[in-house]
């Protein structure tokens, strides 16, 4: 807990606090909360995340902490930060193609917990007799905090899902999802087959014409149907695709007939080869996804990656990128990288640094637009080589934006 209030700021404690006074509440005392005052635990917790928070701080200049509650969770308090905001109800619609297959059995349990909470159908075992409150105080308070929180990304309310599968498992253990309302296990297989048909349908050879029809369209620097024409080459196998489709209709046909641990069963495996389809055979042939990929075999091809390719010189110690800030680039780079918009397109003197790379997102008109031909500018102006690998053009899925990507190495000297 104290890991993750330093890291994602108050929102875990605020979670937290709140699950335990609704379990204080409906067990109707707080002194369950007696096992947790065990002294050891906070000094082990200070001994190893003191060092930890120290040297951060040490490395980052005193601005950890700032970055982390002034900055983060302010801005995800006050407003929607970086632009991923949406009303309440967002994570609900999330639901339809994140918590497959458990759909096909959650509304059953809902309907199960709510029975035993209003005394209609109590679970007369012993050993679990806690398990539902302890279930659903952490199911509700998670979610309305992150479905109220201004700032939403469909992961954020991850923490809860677990709660939702053991809500689950509770009621299928105590067989009351097989005496659930038959309405109930109809919406159940219905919003699972609005759930699994969209996630087959996107990731179909269809859906993809679509959606890279869409992403060509987003595109400033160069017409439509000349990224098109990059990215049509790349097509999308079905060999994973057909069988998961077959056995999402199985699943339904089951939830509907309330046979529910036949359904659970076969939407398992249905979406076992659904996520073998996106890992093996969707996701690494789409090239045009993949904008941290364009950017690394840019800049291999103008032998400036930190990690890789055949060039042994001139390989940099820092790499400014430009218009582009996706965590996932400089986890593959390392650190030593420097990202939106903390970068700068500033060019320092070769007596300073010798090699300068950048990685420019054109089409990002704030940062990167104009970046190549200031960086050009000041070498041109220094008297030094510069080098450009080929412009490649993605669509960024983290945050659904257009990305031209190009890489430019700045040496000593003109060039040879």
């Amino acid at each position: 807990m104290g890991a993750a209030f330093l890291i994602k700021g108050p929102v875990a404690l605020m979670v937290s606090g709140l699950a335990a006074v609704m379990i204080s509440v409906w067990k109707g005392r707080w002194n369950w909360l007696r096992p947790l005052a065990f002294w050891p635990g906070p000094v082990i917790f200070v001994l190893l995340v003191v060092p930890w928070f120290l040297a951060i701080q040490a490395a980052t200049d005193g601005q950890f902490v700032q970055g982390a509650i002034g900055k983060d969770f302010w801005d995800k308090l006050s407003g929607a930060s970086e632009g991923h905001g949406g009303l309440p109800g967002y994570h609900l619609v999330f639901l339809l193609i994140m918590f497959i297959p458990g759909l096909l059995a959650l509304l059953p349990a809902m309907g199960a917990a709510i029975s035993n909470v209003r005394g209609k159908e109590p679970v007369s075992t012993e050993t679990h007799a806690d398990a539902l409150p302890w279930i659903i105080s952490w199911i509700v308070p998670t979610w309305l905090v992150f479905e109220f929180l201004p700032t939403k990304l469909p992961h954020y309310v991850l923490p809860a899902y677990p709660a939702l599968a053991l809500l689950i498992g509770w009621a299928s253990v105590h067989a009351l999802t097989t005496r659930a309302r038959p309405v109930l296990s109809i919406i159940s297989a219905v919003l699972f087959a609005v759930g699994m048909g969209i996630l087959l349908f996107v990731t179909s050879p269809y859906g993809v014409d679509l959606l890279r029809a869409e992403a060509a369209s987003e595109f400033q620097t160069l017409p439509p149907e000349d990224v098109l024409a990059l990215w049509y080459a790349q097509t999308v196998p079905l060999y994973l695709l057909l069988p998961a489709a077959a056995l999402a209709i199985l699943a339904f046909v089951y939830a509907v007939r309330q046979r529910h641990m036949a359904a659970l069963f076969a939407g398992i495996v249905a979406v076992t080869f659904l996520g073998w389809h996106l890992r093996v055979a969707f996701m690494p042939s789409q090239d045009w996804l993949h904008t941290t990929k364009a950017a690394e075999r840019a800049l291999i091809e103008i032998c400036a990656h930190p990690n890789k390719g055949p060039c042994a010189d001139d390989i940099p110690a820092e790499i400014q990128a430009v218009g582009y800030a996706e965590p996932s680039f400089a986890f593959e780079l390392g650190t030593d990288v420097i990202i939106s918009p903390d970068s700068t397109t500033d060019l320092a003197p070769a007596s300073v640094r010798p090699v300068s790379v950048s990685v420019i997102d054109q089409e990002n008109a704030r940062f990167g637009r104009e970046a190549l031909s200031a960086i050009e500018a000041q070498a041109n102006a220094q008297n030094r080589c510069v080098t450009k690998s080929n412009d490649r053009y993605t669509a960024n899925y983290a945050d659904g934006t257009p990305a031209r990507i190009v890489a430019v190495k700045v040496a000593p000297g003109p060039c040879s």
